[in-house]
């Protein structure tokens, strides 16, 4: 699949993946990621069986070894090219080789990313493996940055694998059509409060690995990427950037995923 990947142009719209069962899929997972980088006019993309690595998209190391600028698989920081992309039907992979970060981390990077390269995206059909063999345990909890989703104005379709998630009620109850009520968003407000010590880190810098400023460059002189997109990624996977989203979502008036054809995620209480 990787020389089909390398030799494939870059003006494809649509792009189905499919692998027999002795597909070694990880492999393919940075070949994967040089095309979506390198290509404009991809709209759709279907490759559901596909594993690929989430550090990819953690474009400031706030999740790995500060020690290299390359993350944990050899690939220099990079941001798809696809901004247009309307249908996105992938597996993703949090490894089990040895970073900073937790789950959780993995998860922010995940749905920051996707809410913020891919703003017109409509269909989202995602499953989430830890180490190509254990689904993860996943929560849609504030601290996992799931509402940051919620930028997705356009998203009509959301599948996440259609299992059970746990989370608060107070936590998600900002996806109902219905609204939050004045306890919720008290109750979310005074969640996002203990965050507050851990967010002074982040502003200080803390997670970021020592070349941060020579990926900002980096990032900056890449055509496709804009200043805004650069300042919008730059706290993606921190506490700071889901309770900045907490803001928006407490906002009166506010509506989430209008084009959304059914509210598909089932959570209890963690």
């Amino acid at each position: 699949m990787s020389r089909h990947l390398d030799a494939m142009p870059n003006n494809v719209t649509t792009l189905e993946l499919h692998w027999s069962e002795n597909t070694r899929l990880l492999q393919s997972s940075s070949s994967l990621h040089d095309y979506l980088c390198s290509s404009p006019h991809l709209l759709h993309l279907r490759a559901p069986k596909a594993r690929y690595y989430i550090d990819y998209m953690d474009v400031f190391r706030r999740a790995h070894d500060h020690r290299t600028p390359k993350n944990n698989h050899g690939i220099l920081p990079n941001v798809w090219h696809c901004r247009r992309l309307e249908t996105l039907h992938l597996g993703f992979e949090i490894s089990r080789q040895p970073l900073t970060g937790t789950p959780a981390i993995f998860l922010r990077i995940l749905f920051g990313y996707i809410a913020r390269v891919l703003p017109l995206l409509r269909d989202f059909k995602s499953d989430i493996l830890v180490d190509n063999t254990h689904r993860l345990r996943q929560t849609i909890d504030l601290g996992s940055g799931f509402c940051l989703l919620a930028k997705l104005k356009y998203l009509e379709q959301l599948d996440l694998g259609g299992r059970e998630y746990t989370a608060e009620t107070y936590e998600v109850s900002w996806m109902s059509r219905a609204g939050s009520s004045s306890q919720e968003r008290e109750a979310r407000q005074k969640l996002v409060k203990t965050w507050d010590d851990i967010i002074k880190l982040e502003l200080l810098g803390y997670g970021v690995n020592g070349d941060y400023h020579t990926f900002r460059d980096d990032i900056r002189r890449m055509s496709h990427v804009s200043a805004g997109m650069v300042e919008e990624l730059n706290f993606n996977g921190c506490l700071l950037d889901v309770a900045r989203m907490v803001k928006i979502i407490d906002t009166d008036g506010f509506k989430c995923w209008p084009r959304l054809q059914r509210r598909p995620i089932l959570y209890r209480r963690s």
